[in-house]
């Protein structure tokens, strides 16, 4: 009886050490707060009548005549897989610019690399969430430096902006993977103890 409920009392300590680990684990991704990648921006204004120079920046927000257009990931480090990010677009004036229709292309950096390997570029249609903010999520396969081509309408007028931010591999997540391992070492401690108690009786 008393073997038992040490058993029981194993699996479900196992069980809760498992479920806390991969709840911190998700809290980690999540609890980040929203960051924009450092970046260079290039941009160019459609039916504007205006000739802009793409300018190089340390910083990911660009300051134009007309559109100010900045980018946001979830997470402070953009990595391969799935990343959400927010765009938002002002006006000259500092004003959010609402009702646009926004979509963002994703691409490598093809300047430096071989196209051959790269995968194909990503259109994203993003969502407004209002107060000039637009929403999507991408799925970024490769490490790297990347391209994202912004085209935001605007009534009669199309605007067009370039950033480019980095990218770095996921890897494993080392929070779950010591997780396991813990658990793995409780089992292994429950058992023994368990032997022992065994061996005495």
């Amino acid at each position: 009886m008393t073997n038992n409920l040490m058993k029981k009392s194993a699996v479900f300590v196992t069980l809760m050490f498992l479920l806390a680990t991969a709840a911190f684990a998700a809290d980690m991704d999540m609890s980040s707060s929203t960051a924009e990648s450092s970046a260079t921006t290039e941009d160019s204004t459609a039916q504007s009548g205006m000739d802009m120079d793409g300018a190089q920046e340390t910083q990911e927000e660009s300051q134009t005549a007309d559109y100010e257009v900045s980018i946001a990931f979830e997470n402070d480090t953009v990595k391969t897989g799935s990343n959400e990010f927010t765009l938002t677009v002002k006006d000259s004036d500092g004003q959010p610019v609402t009702g646009a229709a926004v979509l963002v292309t994703f691409d490598m950096d093809r300047s430096s690399m071989d196209s051959m390997d790269m995968s194909d570029p990503l259109e994203v249609t993003l969502t407004e969430a209002g107060g000039g903010e637009y929403t999507g999520t991408v799925e970024l396969s490769d490490e790297g430096d990347w391209i994202a081509d912004a085209e935001i309408v605007s009534g009669d007028t199309t605007y067009a902006q370039q950033l480019t931010f980095e990218v770095e591999s996921a890897g494993p997540n080392m929070i779950v993977i010591g997780g396991f391992l813990g658990a793995i070492a409780l089992i292994i401690v429950i058992a023994f103890l368990l032997k022992r108690k065994n061996a005495k009786q």
